[in-house]
């Protein structure tokens, strides 16, 4: 198990929620200095966070079929089914010895450990509306409220769970905690926009197609909301085809995704103005508006 994980660990990835975690202790202490035990902390919740993200990423894959993650061949597609089952399950459990490495004071282990837990507790429920539900079948009025809540269950409360244990590390009183976990919700939800309009654009290339197309999502959402009911019954249909291969795919280039775009563009400079009212001169802005500019950038 453990030799295939290292592997597959050593990957390249972007290290988004182990930067949350810093981003959120350094907005709840205001200060970009740290000593080395708060160095040492951040930089075992940093891993942890990726171990359980890397956990998830492998079953994602066994449920979606996909054959591919971050450059080379799933897990299960490596070691079976089974094993991959098995090895994705174990780095939920062992991002919390993660945790009990670090010689922290009880009530502080205890928090984290609370976070964890309501956090994963609530992907779960995310993951459950993602596999649930086809759009293409679905009734108008229903899509936006599922595809809304699978975002913020998912990515949401994951990210949320990030920035939350930077300010738990940081000692931070309840009302500023619950500042910056609810900041971590919604940059978390944000980037999932960002992400499920790249999976529109990009589905042609990945290994599961069709599924981008038909599971809850960002673009869903807005098309329930701004296309009229004809209009919607001719999007759900469009999106239910299966497009054959060397065939241009209109799916990939629909105006509503040119809306959900700007929609999204505009909700994230939203989040960036209420931040820097709240938190002015915090050293933490720029690398959340870096790490915001750059997804938004890469979208044009």
């Amino acid at each position: 198990m453990l030799d295939p994980l290292n592997e597959y660990l050593d990957r390249p990835s972007k290290q988004v929620r182990a930067q949350l975690v810093s981003i959120g202790f350094d907005l709840a202490s205001g200060s970009a200095v740290r000593d080395k035990e708060h160095e040492d902390l951040l930089s075992s919740l940093g891993a942890m966070v990726e171990t359980i993200h890397a956990g998830s990423l492998i079953i994602d894959d066994i449920q979606d079929s996909s054959m591919t993650r971050r450059g080379g061949p799933a897990l299960h597609a490596l070691i079976g089914m089974p094993s991959a089952i098995n090895a994705g399950n174990w780095l939920y459990y062992r991002a919390t010895d993660l945790i009990r490495s670090q010689k922290i004071p009880a009530e502080i282990e205890l928090e984290l450990y609370r976070v964890h837990h309501h956090a994963m507790i609530q992907a779960h429920y995310g993951q459950s509306l993602d596999l649930a539900h086809d759009m293409t079948f679905l009734p108008q009025a229903k899509i936006t409220p599922i595809s809304m809540a699978t975002l913020g269950l998912k990515t949401g409360a994951l990210m949320r769970m990030c920035a939350e244990f930077g300010a738990v590390a940081a000692s931070a009183h309840s009302d500023l905690r619950r500042t910056i976990a609810d900041f971590g919700q919604s940059f978390g939800v944000l980037l999932q926009m960002f992400n499920d309009l790249a999976e529109f654009r990009e589905s042609g290339k990945s290994d599961t197609p069709r599924g981008p197309f038909i599971r809850p999502s960002w673009v869903w959402a807005v098309a329930a909301t701004t296309l009229e009911p004809h209009e919607f019954t001719k999007f759900q249909a469009l999106m239910s085809r299966t497009i054959q291969k060397g065939e241009d795919d209109p799916r990939t280039t629909h105006p509503v995704i040119a809306v959900a775009l700007a929609q999204a563009c505009e909700a994230m400079d939203s989040c960036l103005r209420g931040l820097k009212d709240r938190f002015a001169g915090n050293p933490a802005l720029n690398p959340i508006e870096e790490m915001a500019r750059k997804v938004m950038n890469s979208h044009g």
